[in-house]
């Protein structure tokens, strides 16, 4: 599912972006999550064994773009990813 993007002005007046993840937020995607990883010892891996290449990460974000009951939002400020969400509807 595709959100639009939409932006929206934090009371600091700097801009906030948020939108669907597109396979181009592959770089920065890794990025973040080399960052995140690289913040405590208490994860499942550190930032060395994050070993998916960018067009391994760009597929998977194509599929979450893709995926027609879920949605996987970024949110984009001062050009860097921030913290993402993705939600998916469960078959009732």
């Amino acid at each position: 599912m595709i959100q639009p993007e939409e932006t929206l002005t934090l009371r600091d007046g700097r801009p906030f972006t948020i939108r669907s993840v597109e396979p181009e937020d592959a770089p920065r995607m890794i990025e973040y999550m080399k960052t995140i990883l690289g913040e405590t010892p208490f994860l499942l891996r550190t930032p060395e064994e994050l070993d998916r290449t960018e067009e391994e990460v760009a597929g998977i974000l194509s599929r979450h773009r893709d995926e027609p009951r879920g949605v996987m939002l970024v949110g984009i400020m001062d050009g860097r990813i921030k913290p993402g969400m993705e939600v998916k509807m469960m078959a009732t």
